[in-house]
């Protein structure tokens, strides 16, 4: 779940999640779903790639996240 923090006080942000195009992972490779305005969830189907989410805060601030897609064990 993302949140946005002002000197301890939470604040109200939504967020735009989107897959990278740099990522090695095909839409066949993963689910990824958006679950609301600040939390997303990701499936792995097959194991092996990267997949790159851009984060993109309503407020202009960004991050970058790479998950190594990998299965149960």
């Amino acid at each position: 779940m993302w949140s946005k923090y002002d000197n301890g006080i939470l604040l109200t942000s939504n967020f735009t999640f989107e897959i990278d195009p740099s990522s090695t992972a095909s839409s066949n490779d993963y689910d990824f779903t958006i679950i609301n305005g600040n939390s997303y969830s990701i499936t792995c189907i097959n194991e092996g790639k990267k997949l790159v989410v851009n984060v993109l805060e309503d407020d202009g601030l960004s991050k970058q996240i790479t998950y190594d897609l990998v299965g149960f064990w």
